[in-house]
């Protein structure tokens, strides 16, 4: 028999074969020979066929929906050991959309499928570890079982690990590591996963500059290229932020591009810092500012951030400390560590703000928990007895509270953050939306099969 008249055979129902990917994807073209005969086996106790009719009336095809009937059928073939029924109602219960809400049942179930030997049911209790859904949140024991998975060649807990140390959210920090499996995963299919996300990690890693990430200038550049090219326009504000380490060429590339796309925040504020900083075009800070302002207005953070500081130095707009107190606080409140930083060194010195050194120290942990290096600096000045300066011969602002007729206008230099390192041309976005994620318990919904992480 042919593979054709094989296939055929099983949507007839003479064959003795029926899959659970024809169930799931096919099920419309199961012939009624074929579903009586699996209704008839699950009410016989044949798991295989238990599977099958607890999917059917699960989603309500070539049957009436019924859950109860799904739920006992999945259940008899789950306790029989069947592994796809046990990570189907692993699952349901997880989500809570069709049967009753239970992470424990979930968890359970998910441990014995994975120890049974299923990689992906595996790769979902490091997720479950990891985010402490149901039992305590444990990253080593995640990092265990992520590693397990990986070992069997399960692409997403590969890049599961990468993001834990590239992140370095209750682990040391190591890019190094990260980017080595990076580096692995983009040698395989790239219809498995997201690639441009994955091109613009490797870039950034070199853009952050947060110690040795085995990623070389001309690697970085090339592989934020490859994550724009593959659709990740953040990647782009990334290479903006880079453009003293761009030749002339890529530097008219980066604008070109940013310019076609003015609907993208991204694109916009790329544009914007080339603009600012006559990257591949004339400079020009009243674009830049304009610029600054639509990525604002669109939801970027890093434009709320640049407008802010256009506000500050009066480029490209009329000075103003209280915009540039509302639209810092704006970026901060989102997460941004520069911003963070800013508003932290601004309240620990009194300088623009009044002083509060609390308030000031605790907007520096912040940017310092999230990789921050000026603001990592500043808390080690503060700690060896310093007291650090982000400026030199500058007389900002006073405090938005101070009467604004007190309104100093003598500011002549344009701050910067701290000696040697410029947070504009190097972004650090760790806890940025760009790594901050919805918990699968804050999701309104979930397909059936697949999910944001869960597989």
């Amino acid at each position: 028999m042919s593979i054709l008249e094989t296939i055929k055979s099983w949507f007839s129902g003479s064959g003795s074969k029926i899959t659970l990917d024809v169930v799931l994807d096919h099920p419309s073209e199961i012939s009624d020979d074929a579903l009586s005969k699996i209704l008839d086996k699950a009410k016989e106790g044949d798991i295989e066929n238990e599977l099958f009719a607890g999917v059917l009336y699960l989603r309500g095809e070539r049957v009436q929906q019924d859950v109860v009937k799904a739920m006992e059928y999945l259940d008899k073939s789950a306790r029989a050991g069947h592994i796809e029924a046990q990570k189907i109602l692993a699952k349901e219960y997880l989500t809570g959309m069709v049967f009753p809400h239970d992470k424990q049942r979930a968890f359970e179930l998910f441990e014995k499928a994975a120890y049974n030997g299923d990689v992906e049911s595996m790769h979902n209790l490091g997720l479950m570890h990891e985010k402490g859904m149901y039992i305590e949140k444990n990253i080593n024991k995640a990092l265990e079982c992520f590693q397990k998975a990986s070992d069997e060649n399960y692409v997403e807990s590969k890049i599961k690990i990468a993001d834990i140390y590239y992140e370095g959210i209750d682990v040391p920090m190591d890019r190094l590591k990260a980017c080595q499996i990076y580096k692995y995963v983009i040698t395989l299919d790239a219809g498995k996963f997201d690639i441009g996300r994955i091109y613009k990690r490797l870039g950034k890693a070199y853009a952050d500059k947060l110690g040795d990430c085995g990623i070389t200038r001309e690697e970085g550049i090339e592989f934020l290229k490859k994550a724009i090219n593959a659709g990740d326009s953040s990647a782009a504000e990334t290479l903006a932020f880079l453009g003293e380490e761009l030749d002339e060429g890529n530097r008219r590339w980066l604008f070109e591009l940013s310019t076609q796309h003015q609907n993208d925040p991204h694109f916009i504020l790329s544009a914007g810092v080339c603009y600012g900083e006559g990257y591949g075009t004339f400079q020009d800070v009243n674009s830049a500012f304009n610029c600054y302002k639509k990525a604002a207005e669109l939801g970027n953070v890093w434009g709320t951030h640049l407008a802010a500081r256009s506000y500050l130095n009066g480029s490209g707009v009329e000075r103003s400390a209280e915009e540039w107190f509302r639209l810092e606080t704006e970026a901060a409140e989102k997460g941004l560590p520069a911003a963070q930083y800013s508003l932290g060194i601004s309240y620990l010195n009194g300088i623009r703000l009044k002083q509060d050194r609390e308030k000031g120290l605790g907007l520096l942990r912040q940017a310092a928990a999230n990789h921050d290096i000026n603001a990592i600096k500043a808390l080690q000045e503060v700690d060896g007895g310093g007291n650090p300066t982000p400026y030199d011969n500058a007389t900002p602002p006073p405090s938005p509270d101070i009467p604004s007729d007190e309104l100093k206008e003598s500011i002549t230099t344009p701050m910067r953050e701290q000696p040697h390192v410029n947070p504009e041309k190097a972004p650090r976005l760790q806890g940025s939306p760009e790594v901050q994620r919805i918990s699968l318990d804050e999701k309104s919904k979930l397909e059936y099969r697949s999910s944001e992480d869960f597989h």
